[in-house]
């Protein structure tokens, strides 16, 4: 599936930036603020791109869940087998929509949780870099 995908490319952008960055190493405030901006960007743009596909699959669900009807005239009646094999594969594609649903909502969840630190380090560096050029 492909929120496992995006999941590892969301943590592999952390340990890019990490290393690139150095987060615990004594770099200028300005090179580690931008880099916290780097990633915090990425960590958006992923983000961004899971609401997008949750949005596709929710208006996929809900074109799914239109009834599967007989033909309306004077056609003969479809096939009552066609019709039950119609209707299973309906709702199993309804219950992997919702799967996929759960999954993507799950992964805006841990982008965001995965954001807070990085925005915690970026208002400290702030605090930090104002606090030198207040005094």
């Amino acid at each position: 599936m492909q929120t496992g995908f995006m999941r590892g490319r969301a943590a592999l952008y952390l340990v890019a930036a990490v290393l690139c960055f150095g987060w615990g190493t004594a770099h200028p405030a300005g090179e580690d603020l931008k880099g916290l901006q780097d990633t915090l960007n990425l960590l958006n743009q992923e983000q961004q791109a899971v609401y997008q596909q949750f949005q596709m699959i929710q208006q996929l669900r809900r074109s799914n869940s239109e009834p599967v009807t007989p033909p309306i005239g004077g056609g003969p009646p479809g096939n009552y087998d066609e019709m039950v094999a119609s209707k299973r594969a309906q709702a199993e594609r309804d219950e992997a929509y919702a799967r996929e649903l759960r999954d993507l909502y799950q992964r805006h969840r841990d982008i965001e949780r995965e954001k807070q630190p990085v925005i915690e380090q970026i208002r400290r560096l702030r605090e930090e870099k104002s606090g030198k050029t207040g005094s």
